[in-house]
């Protein structure tokens, strides 16, 4: 200390004597005592704010005496994340009339196996501007996979905007063309021709270019039962799922006729484009008759929803908007691929794997390494229809890893399923569970009995 803080210190172990009194060191034990209770706060500033004075909300609801620090956790997410029900209210324009709109809200399988509030209605033009705002504030807030809810009228909305953009005043399209009859192909020649004399020069591709196709055209189905404007496409081809991961129009012979009609390129939109692509046969439960109420995911809009994403990202929109179904998922080829009937090659498969997101294990060493992993992801063997041990790729040791990694309670998610399995993932836009994509090999069958808790 300096000199003069010197005369000011008073050791702990000395204490000052106090001036008159008769004992100075009992003098200077009670004014020390005085001294640390003066130092004190007062009852008042100890005492605990209450939570009206925080101005915090009440516990209560979700944290009652007999309900653990765990359920309360979980009832406190079930309340802010599921809309039962969301009521809105619009003024009909000049009628004066009072309307009230319900919004069903149903739970989704998302991109990466979680969960999150998905808002499905047929809204009018009236109701749209009253709920959009709504409805797309509805989505899980932890989920790590995509987390964005849109009303049907939304993703078609935003789907027409996106074929819009990508064909007003374009003076050379190139198109490719799926499962035509002959009448159509008549058709789309005779447009061919109409379009030159308007100075729009149509080219038909024989194969599907990324980022220099602008055109799909495909037969619609005729399948009764289909809910309006969610126009179902006749067959699932590669061309056209890779048209849908594009995002791209899907434009039906309806669309060659309305170009013919008018003697001019139309913009896509409405009924003249296709906005569903068909699940596999035995998978019926993914094209629910009733899609307002129906939980669980659905192809229903899947071909909107990919251009409803991407035009949201081409407006400014973040990571939430992502569109690629198996981001984040690692999946090995089982077997050989043979071509035949209903089989796909293995080219094909790696083609729509790696623009749906996904990443492609090379062999089964490095399958097995993954299997290793603990991080939060997606790991997908994929089984070809083999129906013997020796011909699906799956040895006995690799076989052994497999079991051993499904028994560890991890992170990693692992599928064991048939090609089909990841052709109806993209017509929904998302990753499927695998109950319904069991394999025919014996070794194959067994794990996915392990893998989809059969």
């Amino acid at each position: 200390l300096h000199e003069e803080q010197q005369e000011e210190f008073i050791s702990p172990t000395k204490k000052k004597p106090v001036a008159g009194t008769g004992n100075t060191k009992a003098g200077a034990t009670r004014q020390d005592g005085r001294t640390r209770r003066s130092a004190r706060p007062s009852r008042a500033s100890r005492r605990v704010p209450t939570e009206k004075e925080n101005k915090l909300p009440s516990s209560s609801k979700y944290m009652p005496e007999k309900l653990s620090f765990v359920e309360a956790i979980k009832k406190a997410k079930a309340d802010s994340l599921q809309v039962e029900e969301v009521k809105a209210r619009s003024v009909e324009e000049g009628g004066g009339q009072e309307r009230v709109s319900l919004v069903s809200t149903t739970v989704t399988t998302t991109r990466r196996g979680t969960t999150a509030g998905q808002a499905d209605a047929k809204l009018t033009a009236v109701d749209k501007a009253a709920t959009v705002s709504v409805l797309e504030s509805i989505s899980e807030q932890d989920s790590p996979g995509r987390s964005i809810t849109m009303s049907d009228d939304t993703k078609l909305q935003l789907a027409d905007e996106r074929y819009k953009e990508l064909l007003q005043d374009k003076q050379s399209i190139n198109a490719i063309t799926s499962s035509l009859s002959n009448d159509d192909k008549c058709m789309l020649e005779q447009l061919r021709k109409e379009l030159k004399k308007a100075g729009v020069t149509l080219k038909v591709l024989k194969d599907f270019k990324p980022n220099a196709t602008d055109l799909c055209i495909t037969s619609k189905s005729s399948t009764a039962n289909v809910p309006e404007n969610y126009v179902l496409a006749k067959v699932r081809t590669l061309k056209v799922m890779r048209s849908a991961l594009a995002g791209i129009p899907i434009v039906t012979p309806d669309w060659l006729r309305a170009c013919l009609e008018e003697k001019e390129l139309v913009i896509p939109s409405a009924n003249n484009c296709i906005r569903t692509l068909p699940p596999k046969a035995g998978t019926e439960h993914l094209l629910p008759l009733d899609s307002v109420t129906h939980t669980g995911p659905t192809a229903w809009l899947g071909v909107a929803a990919y251009a409803a994403l991407l035009q949201r990202q081409s407006e400014g929109g973040g990571d939430e908007y992502e569109h690629l179904p198996l981001l984040d998922t690692s999946v090995f080829l089982c077997g050989q691929f043979h071509k035949g009937p209903g089989v796909p090659p293995k080219a094909d498969l790696h083609t729509l794997l790696r623009e749906s997101g996904a990443n492609i294990i090379p062999s089964a060493g490095a399958a097995a390494k993954k299997l290793k992993d603990d991080e939060d992801s997606t790991l997908v063997l994929l089984c070809d229809d083999a129906k013997s041990d020796k011909q699906s790729g799956i040895t006995e040791a690799f076989s052994k890893k497999i079991t051993t990694a499904l028994a560890k309670q991890t992170n990693r998610r692992i599928f064991i399923v048939t090609f089909n399995w990841l052709f109806d993932s993209v017509s929904c836009g998302e990753i499927l569970d695998a109950v319904n994509y069991q394999p025919n090999s014996p070794r194959g069958k067994a794990l996915w009995q392990l893998s989809a808790g059969e």
